[in-house]
């Protein structure tokens, strides 16, 4: 694999809390008493993303969807199959 295409390990990582510039940059647009109680909501999203979407989100880079254009009666149906989730 060339080096240059491979991405950091991100598993266990608060995305909300790596991202140093986005709180710098909510701050600009959001009144800090709604920045305080939005926060938290912050922190556990970017928990949440890391802890159970990114994984998912490896599941489906492993299996993208599938475009069926015909039938076995050699229909046009045009349907798109997608990996089942666990």
């Amino acid at each position: 694999m060339n080096p240059s295409t491979q991405l950091p390990d991100t598993s266990g990582i608060n995305y909300y809390e790596a991202d140093q510039n986005l709180p710098f940059l909510l701050r600009q647009y959001v009144d800090s008493s709604s920045f305080e109680q939005l926060e938290p909501l912050l922190q556990q999203l970017g928990q949440v993303a890391s802890e159970e979407i990114d994984p998912l989100a490896s599941i489906a880079d492993k299996h993208p969807p599938v475009l069926q254009t015909y039938d076995r009666r050699g229909e046009h149906v045009n349907e798109v199959s997608y990996h089942r989730v666990p």
